[in-house]
């Protein structure tokens, strides 16, 4: 080897070293040291000596790491385990191969460093490096051996077994078991498909150990559930971890994010605020909009997506105003939207003085100032049929007949013509408590949903539901039906869970409960939205009356694909 690249390659070890806490630090160094004269020409240069050193101390690469190793090597009990987990894994590495297999340390140092390869997931060098470990005996030996049995637990998988992980028991069980009911009729009288079922009781801290049992212990090759947004984001975290396809049947934003190994069934709120959104500028042809939303992540996440979609399509957000969930009372929201709660920057009207005499509120004493064609108001059926009567107090005139015109309110406006303003909703407008007795504010509303009951595609389904139990099912059994579809088609015949993942992946688009179906690169599964609308007469119809159900075939555009 020339002098020089050795003479160069010392202090840069020593430097990282130093960076990792292993040895002094050295000064530094001016060059290669002179030769001297008689020095023959085909001589090495000595290795550098810094002359901080105190005598005795190793200053070669391999001085350095035997150095390391006895250390080491002289430690015992919490010493050693500490000295260990302390330890740089590169210079855990390099004394591995300076102790002796059978010494404690060596042990210990094994099983950090096939822990942190199992972290990795790179298994074979774990599996290598933990077998190592057992070679001292001992609580190395004993730990090494436990991390071992879990990482061949994990590499057992049943082909067709199914894990459930649903809240069976405490306050979430009625949708749980609505969820499982759905699954083991997705899979009735299918061969080779087995149900196992784990119960979460909806405790974040308990679905991801739940879920550790599923897959450790049952050997299943995916997982159907949670439904509850945190435990979902917890068992998505572990499912990652374990290297388990998770089907959850959570509306959470961003979870499939998480991990490769995270899919999700559930229509999500950005979907809906994008398709709605998309709908009111495409089809309907309205440019601006007002959102009333309530004052949580559900609400401000839709409100969000909505604002991002209208605008990005060239509409445009007059007003946006959240409300507490916590009271009934949204007038001072809906004032705002209409110019009527800061009134020091108002004068009374005295045509609205006379037609509110008899009101001592100020706020009545000056028109509305309504410059908005459509509201979007993203909430529940029972709070949507609370808010709408009082946007009739405060003078929004809602568009609830399509053939209304304006020209019937210009005697309350002095002989003006009032703007009409379109009700824009989600899926909360399907709730029954809203459409089984809708106030007229409701009527003509616009809205999407997944679920429509009444559509080719799902009355197979309605009517499986309906017969056994004798009741309409709600949209999440329909999501747990459909995914249960989507899982057993990809563990049937499968004994690796990656290959499982794959098959996910690579399912072919097809029609279910939701109408064309197809499973995204990111893991979302995505199908059509229905657009729909509340008729006196009819009830919830779609909108678009068209060949299709009023489907709008909006797949998510910006999803990565396979």
């Amino acid at each position: 080897m020339p002098s020089g690249r050795r003479l160069l390659s010392v202090p840069l070890l020593v430097a990282v070293l130093v960076a990792c806490g292993t040895a002094p630090p050295p000064r530094a160094e001016p060059g290669p040291a002179p030769q001297p004269a008689d020095a023959p020409a085909t001589a090495e240069a000595p290795p550098v000596v810094d002359s901080d050193s105190p005598p005795g101390e190793p200053t070669t690469p391999s001085a350095i790491t035997q150095g390391f190793a006895a250390r080491l090597s002289a430690l015992d009990g919490a010493a050693l385990i500490d000295a260990v987990a302390a330890a740089p894994a590169a210079d855990l590495e390099s004394a591995l191969e300076q102790l002796d297999p059978s010494a404690p340390a060596a042990a210990w140092a094994a099983l950090r460093l096939g822990r942190l390869a199992a972290h990795r997931r790179d298994f074979r060098q774990a599996s290598d490096l933990l077998s190592l470990a057992t070679a001292a005996g001992g609580e190395p030996a004993r730990a090494a051996r436990e991390t071992l049995d879990r990482l061949a637990a994990r590499r057992r998988v049943v082909p067709g077994r199914i894990g459930v992980l649903l809240p069976l028991s405490g306050p979430y069980a009625p949708i749980g078991k609505a969820a499982l009911t759905a699954a083991r009729m997705a899979v009735d009288g299918r061969e080779g498909i087995e149900l196992v079922i784990g119960d979460t009781a909806g405790d974040a801290d308990r679905a991801p150990q739940v879920l550790e049992s599923l897959v450790l212990e049952k050997g299943v090759a995916a997982v159907l559930g949670p439904v509850g947004a945190i435990e979902s984001h917890a068992a998505a975290r572990a499912a990652e971890r374990l290297e388990v396809p998770l089907m959850a049947l959570s509306s959470r934003a961003d979870l499939t994010r998480l991990g490769t190994f995270v899919f999700r069934h559930r229509l999500t709120r950005q979907a809906q605020a994008r398709t709605i959104g998309r709908h009111a500028v495409e089809t309907l042809g309205l440019r601006t909009f007002a959102i009333l939303y309530p004052d949580t992540d559900y609400g401000r996440e839709m409100m969000q997506a909505f604002w991002q979609t209208v605008t990005r399509l060239g509409g445009e957000v007059r007003g946006a105003q959240g409300y507490s969930v916590n009271v009934n009372d949204v007038n001072e929201p809906i004032k705002k939207l209409v110019g009527r709660h800061h009134l020091e920057a108002r004068t009374a009207d005295p045509h609205w003085q006379a037609l509110n005499r008899k009101s001592k509120d100020k706020a009545l004493h000056v028109p509305p100032v309504v410059d908005f064609e459509a509201l979007f108001i993203p909430d529940g059926g029972r709070r949507v049929r609370l808010i709408l009567p009082f946007l009739a107090y405060w003078d929004i005139e809602v568009k609830n007949d399509p053939q209304l015109s304006p020209l019937q309110f210009a005697s309350k406006y002095g002989g003006d013509t009032p703007q009409l303003v379109q009700i824009l909703g989600g899926s909360g407008f399907t709730d029954p408590r809203l459409i089984r007795q809708p106030p007229t504010q409701a009527l003509n509303s616009v809205f999407v949903d997944a679920f429509w009951a009444e559509s080719d595609d799902a009355r197979p389904f309605v009517e499986l539901w309906s017969g056994e139990l004798g009741r309409p099912p709600p949209a999440l059994a329909a999501h747990a039906y459909d995914a249960t579809r989507l899982l057993a088609a990809a563990v049937e015949g499968r004994d690796d869970r990656a290959a499982v993942r794959r098959a996910l992946l690579q399912s072919p688009a097809q029609r279910g409960i939701f109408g064309r179906t197809r499973v995204a690169g990111d893991g979302e599964v995505e199908f059509d939205l229905r657009v729909l609308t509340l008729d006196p007469a009819m009830g919830v119809v779609p909108q678009v009356a068209d060949d299709d159900d009023g489907r709008e075939g909006y797949f998510d555009e910006d999803a990565p694909r396979n």
